[in-house]
């Protein structure tokens, strides 16, 4: 591409990107408009503009910031662009700061503003809390909805573990509760019908 230096070709291409990403805000945001074609001439449409575009105009782009950052900097002014490691050490300080700050000033907002929901919609009988709105619990009989199952903790419907099971198709955990599912309900389907013969 014949690009100026190595530290000049880097800034460039963040320069670009960042440039890239705002003027596709408006796209993003407007969305495309609807036309009843068949799925070859979007396709065909789709490699042209995005794929053949993708891949030129970044090139095009590059080598034009590129041209403007090397006149209207000295090779030194360039080099010095780069933030040295007391500066990122410095901006990690800031961001872990505000983060601390900003999530301290939300959870005093919460606790005014909505105080239940803030703490987690805890639902209380005679001064005890047994349970959460927002976290489903074991029902067990004939008379109750069942909900989706839980994986949070050793018996489900832990509110101390509320994450996802991350157990995938292929692992014998998943396999052995949904069959163990299963069966349970078809047991209890068979009690509640009557019998057939």
């Amino acid at each position: 591409m014949g690009l100026s230096t190595p530290k000049s070709a880097i800034l460039s291409a963040i320069i670009f990107n960042a440039l890239i990403i705002i003027a596709l805000i408006p796209l993003a945001l407007k969305g495309v408009k609807y036309r009843p074609v068949g799925a070859a001439s979007i396709l065909r449409r789709n490699l042209l503009v995005y794929g053949i575009g993708g891949i030129v105009i970044p090139f095009i782009g590059i080598k034009a910031v590129d041209i403007l950052v090397s006149a209207s900097a000295s090779p030194k002014e360039i080099l010095h662009v780069a933030p040295s490691a007391s500066r990122l050490g410095h901006a990690r300080s800031v961001h872990a700061a505000d983060g601390t700050r900003l999530s301290t000033r939300g959870y005093r907002v919460a606790q005014v503003a909505f105080p239940h929901q803030a703490n987690g919609s805890l639902i209380e009988r005679d001064g005890k809390v047994i349970g959460s709105e927002l976290i489903a619990q074991s029902f067990a009989g004939d008379k109750y909805f069942h909900p989706r199952r839980s994986a949070a903790g050793q018996n489900g419907y832990d509110a101390g573990g509320s994450s996802g099971s991350n157990l995938g198709p292929t692992s014998k955990a998943l396999v052995d509760r949904v069959k163990g599912t299963r069966r349970s309900s078809r047991r209890r389907t068979a009690r509640r019908s009557p019998s057939t013969s």
